[in-house]
């Protein structure tokens, strides 16, 4: 059968990037896809303290033990489930509507969030912990949706779009971070405890409604620019002749719809370059991301975020808490953020070496053990062997990989297929990320339990 080849766009001829305008914006666009997930796992004071045993702090409840493994399981099979439905729709819903709609249900859904931080929800804990994970499952099936409608566009842009997309993703979790740690400082001198986390939860979330509602107008500038509408030319073509496709019935009405399009071109002699073909062209980069982000979550945020200083009893603010804003997600989202930028001067593997990648993140996945021996609280089973040092340096080097070849598997996926395949192949590459994330989130409640 005949198979569409869409022409590269040149990027000599390509409109100029005003001030770099495109390319802050699609960062602004990987931030918009990533924070929603951020913000909830970033608030983990806030959530604990709403889920205390009102009667006897001293001991956790079942909602706080359970907090964060429920949240990671939640959030990321709906967003399995999302992306599914995002590569499918592919074929049917604009890249701008999946996007939008995206934008529009993660700014209702924080809006809501703002609103229950000033609700008394001591007397109804039950109640609260299923509306937060309803709020988390839609979210983060939003998230998904906007995640792959980016990935695929970032696939038929050139290759410092994708770079940009992946730190903006980084910077989504610095913010949280920035956003979390300014929510301890400003009520510090609180007195009322019960106040000041409310406070910090309004603080909080509130910026996650101005964020959403700024990556909104971000996406709808973005759209607009001329370099960008030249480089998704070809992708709107694409789009256009399936359409037209879809209505003809001969292969004389399907030849003549391909002659009308400029810049696509038949070949009659060579094989259709079927899904599976995708497939075997981008294999080994979909399974390290699978891998990269499922040891990631295994050990984040389950472990890694119960993990306490060893020196909390002498007082001090950095110990107690600023220790998890600190050293558990200021460190993890720096980390991510220089993984993510360090492929500019070290671009290896290369996209035709996906072995060697899937080599080292297998050998990444030795590091899980070592997280178990770090002071995460509560414990029964395991010893601690490791102090907040370690524990930093080890969390440090596991999230710098983590944000490397997460890095290079977004990027070069799209890559090695044609042009027109690059959005359908940018969603697999993100549905296999999610699909990562829900395993790992699985695994991570075996890890609890070994504790």
């Amino acid at each position: 059968m005949d198979v569409l080849h869409t022409g590269e766009k040149n990027p000599r001829f390509a409109p100029p990037d005003r001030y770099n305008l495109a390319c802050f914006l699609m960062g602004m666009m990987g931030m918009g896809a990533m924070y929603p997930w951020n913000f909830f796992i970033t608030a983990a004071d806030y959530f604990h303290y709403s889920f205390r045993n009102t009667t006897d702090p001293a001991h956790p409840t079942t909602y706080q033990n359970v907090f964060e493994n429920t949240l990671s399981i939640v959030a990321t099979s709906c967003g399995v489930f999302g992306l599914i439905i995002n590569t499918i729709l592919t074929r049917y819903l604009s890249f701008k509507i999946r996007i939008y709609s995206g934008f529009i249900a993660i700014t209702v859904i924080f809006t809501l969030t703002t609103v229950l931080t000033a609700v008394d929800t001591d007397s109804w804990q039950t109640g609260f912990f299923v509306v937060t994970m309803l709020s988390v499952f839609v979210i983060n099936w939003a998230s998904s949706w906007v995640n792959g409608g980016i990935s695929g566009v970032q696939g038929c842009l050139p290759s410092h779009f994708s770079t940009a997309m992946m730190v903006g993703q980084a910077v989504a979790g610095l913010m949280a971070s920035f956003a979390s740690i300014f929510s301890v400082l400003s009520q510090r001198n609180t007195a009322d405890r019960d106040m000041a986390v409310k406070n910090e939860g309004t603080g909080y979330f509130g910026s996650a409604v101005a964020a959403s509602l700024l990556c909104t107008v971000g996406f709808a500038v973005f759209t607009r620019l001329p370099i960008v509408n030249y480089y998704l030319e070809s992708l709107l073509t694409v789009r256009k002749i399936r359409e037209t496709i879809d209505t003809t019935t001969t292969s004389t009405d399907y030849t003549k719809v391909v002659e009308e399009t400029t810049t696509v071109t038949v070949d009659s002699s060579s094989e259709k370059f079927q899904f599976g073909l995708v497939i075997r062209r981008i294999w080994s980069h979909a399974l390290v991301l699978m891998l990269t982000y499922g040891t990631t979550l295994a050990v984040f945020p389950a472990v890694a975020s119960a993990v306490r200083s060893r020196n909390a009893s002498d007082g001090s603010l950095i110990n107690n808490d600023l220790f998890l804003p600190v050293a558990c997600f200021l460190i993890v989202n720096a980390a991510d953020f220089a993984g993510r930028l360090s492929h500019g001067f070290l671009l290896l593997p290369t996209p035709q070496q996906g072995s060697i990648s899937l080599g080292i993140t297998i050998l990444r996945m030795g590091m899980i053990p070592m997280f178990l021996f770090c002071n995460a609280l509560p414990r029964e089973h395991l010893p601690v062997v490791f102090g907040d040092a370690v524990y930093v340096i080890l969390l440090a080097v596991f999230i710098f990989t983590n944000g490397y070849f997460g890095n290079l598997g977004m990027m070069y996926g799209p890559k090695l297929v044609p042009p027109q395949f690059a959005e359908t192949t940018g969603s697999i590459m993100a549905l296999s990320l999610n699909t990562g994330l829900l395993l790992g989130s699985a695994f991570s409640f075996v890890l609890v339990y070994v504790l």
